[in-house]
């Protein structure tokens, strides 16, 4: 794929929402939980935040962004030299960012340029702690007009996919599959929001440690052999009845 633009800034209004949504999805992470902020628009919702809801004032977070496009980057460091910064140069390349690093991950507005999904959602997986969670947002780009056509994304680098669903259904079904297929999440929760001009939907799911994917296996593999022991026991019957050849032949 080739290096994204630099995306609009969200309205004021976006940005309190957006703050609001992923720091109450922070609540349980650590004392000094560290995030990782993905930004196609050289923002941040968490870089500027105070401290963590439900917790002491002194609580804040360690963040980290990683830009989708050299030109996020460069708007960023300006406006948060404080914050780590890398850059993918395409949507689809390897992040330049160690395994199991992060206790949370935070996405928005990513979704419609993933020429990879899986491969993108399968590096979000990587790079977060066991127990960590993950949250992926986007705003309806429908307007509750019905008609099909995402025109609030740019059309020149959104994705076929995203850009031709046929309403905002399909893109969650389309964006719980990329959590189903990339890794061992559980918790999945789909929310919405709004900031009284579009809704923003918002996908969270948090990453399997080591014991509760063995767990996990274990009850499958019992499911799997119950089942099997089920189907090798049940006794066969005969039947001696007919059906009519000439109603149920195949055509010749």
């Amino acid at each position: 794929g080739s290096e994204l633009p630099l995306r609009p800034r969200p309205s004021a209004a976006a940005l309190s929402l957006l703050r609001r949504v992923h720091l109450e999805q922070l609540h349980d992470a650590g004392a000094r939980p560290h995030v990782l902020e993905l930004s196609l628009d050289g923002e941040s919702t968490l870089a500027t935040a105070k401290g963590l809801p439900q917790k002491k004032p002194a609580a804040q977070l360690k963040l980290s962004q990683l830009h989708l496009g050299a030109a996020s980057l460069a708007a960023a460091k300006r406006a948060y030299p404080r914050s780590s910064h890398a850059v993918l140069p395409t949507p689809d390349a390897p992040w330049p960012l160690p395994d199991a690093n992060f206790d949370a991950v935070v996405c928005h507005g990513c979704l419609p340029f993933l020429t990879d999904p899986l491969y993108f959602f399968g590096e979000l997986y990587r790079v977060l702690k066991p127990s960590g969670s993950a949250v992926v947002s986007w705003f309806d780009a429908f307007c509750g007009d019905g008609d099909g056509a995402a025109a609030a994304y740019d059309a020149e680098h959104a994705t076929a996919a995203w850009a031709s669903s046929a309403d905002a259904a399909e893109l969650l079904y389309m964006t719980a599959s990329f959590f189903k297929y990339s890794g061992a999440w559980q918790r999945l929760r789909i929310e919405s929001a709004d900031d009284r001009q579009r809704e923003l939907f918002f996908m969270t799911g948090v990453k399997m440690t080591d014991r509760e994917l063995q767990l996990l296996r274990a009850k499958q593999d019992i499911v799997r052999r119950l089942a099997e022991s089920e189907r090798d026991t049940l006794p066969i019957s005969h039947s001696t009845s007919s059906f009519p050849r000439q109603k149920y032949a195949w055509p010749a």
